[in-house]
């Protein structure tokens, strides 16, 4: 990771990615990375990072409030691509009303059939355990509400075309788990 930065940085290149989960978020500051995509990888890099469980930590809060300082302090923009997470909650719930969108009628066909049931990455590892999805998810929405208010550049992102999420009609979701999140549909945009 360090290497990768040193590199672009030499090459005056932006650099924009995931967190380096084995090492944590610090890395991330420390070197300057340019954005965070995406919101989720704080589960990862941060609120789970060097902690047992998949489950919410005790501490959410100041674990939040931590994060969204050293974030703005850092000058770090966040992609926030609500959408990609809620929709794996989605998947994992019930796939099927998703593959029945109007704008699957735009996804090519092979590309679609891998979305199906049976073959959807995210149905087979995580189909019949939502509860997980459902209790992160609300602490994404929270932070992507607490870093807007503290003045961290935010992006809408997607993540296009992971399963069942349709590139175009995705940025639109995006906008509206913003405005969810607790945005202002000005600040969505």
């Amino acid at each position: 990771y360090r290497s990768v930065m040193r590199a672009a940085r030499a090459e005056g290149l932006k650099v924009v990615g995931h967190a380096p989960r084995n090492i944590g978020m610090e890395p991330v500051f420390a070197e300057g990375q340019d954005a965070l995509a995406h919101v989720e990888e704080y589960i990862y890099a941060h609120y789970r990072f060097g902690r047992e469980g998949r489950g919410l930590p005790d501490g959410i809060e100041a674990l939040t409030d931590r994060i969204v300082s050293r974030t703005r302090a850092a000058g770090v923009h966040v992609i926030a691509n609500l959408t990609a997470y809620h929709g794996i909650w989605k998947q994992a719930v019930d796939v099927r009303p998703l593959l029945a969108r109007p704008e699957m009628a735009f996804v090519p066909r092979g590309i679609r059939h891998n979305w199906e049931p049976e073959r959807n990455t995210y149905v087979r590892r995580f189909g019949g355990s939502p509860r997980p999805f459902e209790e992160w998810y609300g602490v994404l929405q929270s932070l992507v509400a607490d870093l807007d208010r503290a003045g961290v550049p935010l992006m809408a992102g997607s993540d296009a075309p992971i399963p069942c999420v349709v590139p175009g009609f995705s940025l639109h979701d995006e906008v509206q788990d913003l405005v969810a999140a607790g945005l202002t549909p000005y600040r969505a945009l």
